[in-house]
């Protein structure tokens, strides 16, 4: 069986670009700025439902990839050749 792994670098570079990074900015701004912590909730709330987003459609993409690999689809003609038994009615 093949293997098949959920590659969490993925993920977590995801959750890097759209949740620790922007906080990390809207910090510094709020710091340079003296408008501490105003900027930071502000960028933490936009950027909390977005990384959340983004990083369960990572996740669910990982779990695809695996359910493919070892679980594949069933065909459509389980039997080639092989027609389904017909009910005959009588009476």
């Amino acid at each position: 069986m093949p293997k098949t792994r959920v590659h969490v670098g993925r993920m977590s570079l995801v959750l890097l670009v759209t949740l620790i990074m922007p906080l990390i900015i809207g910090g510094l701004v709020d710091v340079l700025t003296e408008t501490f912590p105003w900027v930071t909730i502000g960028f933490a709330v936009v950027s909390l439902p977005v990384a959340a987003f983004f990083v369960v459609r990572q996740g669910l993409a990982e779990m695809n990839q695996v359910i493919d690999t070892h679980a594949p689809a069933a065909p459509a003609d389980p039997l080639p050749g092989a027609s389904l038994p017909t009910q005959s009615r009588q009476g």
